[in-house]
């Protein structure tokens, strides 16, 4: 990859203005870094040619790393989906100089996120350059299109991009950042049929004496391209196998319709490119997607030399020989609806002597009951995963905009609501569904998931939306020896398989 720094003494042609050059200082703006593919730019042949460094071929670059060497094909792909940019969309062009406005727009954007996030990033003291750099760009991965949605189309572009940084759904937190950066260069590829191979294990409440629930376990293994998961409860002392059944409240929107994810137990097929990479299918779901899978050895390390691994009380836990943690990462070939079911949306309506409820059973019911000229006078506010909106005048069948309110729980307290900021919802039609997502994200998840709406069996639900080239969140797995000493240090009893 080839890789450039941009100093704030570097001059800026967008900072250009009746003639006069600002420097990147001058104009009030960070310094940041760009990459592109050095692949990009050679021919089957060997022959190369001009090569463009911009801030679009930075996340190309940025795909293909954190892909463990996903192909430029992929990546580039990846990339357009991402950014709504139609599938012919060059992303290796020199767009400045065709003029190509919307292109140039989004190449400003990125670049001064680049910038403002890494610097945040930089600001966590001992944090190094190559992990505030993936920071701002793990960042992007899942922000970059919502960040152009939410820009206010007053001052330039990086005057807006910093004070859409400032929105509570838009905000970035650099430790999380931090430690998805260091999920990419603090470890090894390795290979995902070795890891089914020798099992991998996560789990809950293992290590607190007071988690608020039952400790558990679940166990992903598998060969010859298929896969299985099994989850274990704690139980009399001992370790009992749950048996795998339906989900009655979360349902993923499939060719088939809704269908009931499963729990207790897992399975699907997998393909492994011995590289670290491959892809693999949930059986039940039919959800596709792409593998990165990486290795850290913590034989004799203790919890405390990977920041936040564990809970607190566990720093001291020393790994025993042969432990292993797996970072595995699954981005998804396919857009992704989950419907939440266990909470129907209602709204209410208040009067001197009391409350009632009325149940909520389509979309256009629950625009209408929500609408933005509302919020003031009678306390009518959504919240739904602590992002607080109402809907504004003037949607059409396929989409409009939302006011935010902040802070969260804002519609409790109307005297604390102020306006946060402003986004999009589209409504759209899936495998004979109807579906409205609110193109925001939640404070307290900046992955890439997005708030969505459906109704079910005549009530409204909330759920959740991923696009395609997307990564879901990827918490940290264990082989068995590394599980085993956290299960000691939690006085639970050793794995059964």
């Amino acid at each position: 990859h080839l890789f450039t720094t941009v100093p704030d003494t570097a001059f800026d042609a967008d900072d250009t203005v009746g003639g006069v050059k600002k420097t990147l200082k001058q104009a009030l703006k960070a310094p940041f870094n760009l990459m592109a593919p050095a692949s990009a730019f050679v021919s089957a042949d060997g022959k190369t040619t001009s090569a463009v460094i911009s801030p679009l071929t930075t996340l190309v670059s940025h795909d293909m790393i954190s892909g463990n060497g996903k192909s430029l094909d992929d990546a580039e792909k990846a990339v357009r989906t991402r950014m709504n940019l139609p599938d012919d969309t060059d992303l290796k062009q020199d767009f400045v100089k065709k003029g190509d406005a919307p292109l140039i727009k989004l190449a400003q954007v990125v670049a001064t996120a680049i910038g403002e996030v890494k610097k945040a990033a930089k600001d966590d003291n001992g944090t190094s350059d190559r992990d505030a750099l993936f920071a701002a760009l793990s960042y992007l991965k899942q922000n970059a299109t919502v960040l152009q949605d939410a820009l206010s189309g007053t001052g330039t572009v990086s005057d807006q991009v910093k004070t859409a940084l400032l929105i509570d759904a838009l905000k970035p937190d650099a430790k999380v950042l931090i430690e998805d950066a260091k999920k990419v260069t603090a470890s090894g590829a390795y290979d995902i049929a070795n890891i089914l191979a020798e099992g991998f294990y996560d789990g809950d409440c293992l290590l607190e004496a007071n988690c608020g629930g039952t400790p558990d376990y679940f166990k992903t293994s598998g060969a010859n391209g298929k896969w299985q998961g099994q989850d274990y409860t704690l139980s009399n002392g001992q370790w009992s196998k749950n048996a795998a059944v339906s989900s009655s409240s979360n349902f993923s929107l499939t060719v088939n319709g809704w269908v009931a994810n499963g729990s207790g137990g897992d399975s699907g097929t997998f393909t492994s490119d011995g590289q670290g990479g491959g892809t693999a299918t949930e059986t039940n779901t039919g959800k596709k997607f792409r593998l990165s899978t990486r290795m850290v050895d913590l034989s004799g390390k203790t919890a405390s030399s990977i920041p936040n691994l564990l809970p607190a009380a566990a720093t001291d836990l020393t790994f025993a020989p042969g432990s292993k943690l797996f970072w595995i990462q699954t981005s998804l070939l396919d857009d992704e609806y989950r419907l939440h079911t266990g909470y129907p949306l209602e709204v209410w309506s208040c009067t001197v002597s009391a409350c009632a409820s009325t149940p909520l059973t389509s979309l256009d019911q629950f625009i209408s009951a929500y609408a933005t000229d509302k919020a003031s006078s009678s306390k009518l506010y959504q919240q739904w995963s602590n992002l607080v909106f109402t809907f504004d005048a003037g949607g059409t069948a396929t989409g409009g905009s939302v006011t935010l309110w902040g802070p969260a729980g804002c519609n409790y307290n109307n005297n604390s609501c102020s306006k946060a900021g402003s986004a999009l919802y589209e409504i759209r039609t899936v495998s004979g569904q109807q579906v409205l997502i609110i193109k925001a994200q939640a404070p307290e998840n900046r992955r890439g998931e997005y708030l969505m709406f459906a109704a079910k069996d005549g009530a409204l639900h909330g759920g959740s939306y991923r696009p395609a080239g997307t990564d879901e969140s990827n918490d940290p797995s264990f082989n068995k020896a590394a599980i085993n000493s956290i299960m000691s240090a939690g006085n639970k009893p050793q794995v059964v398989d």
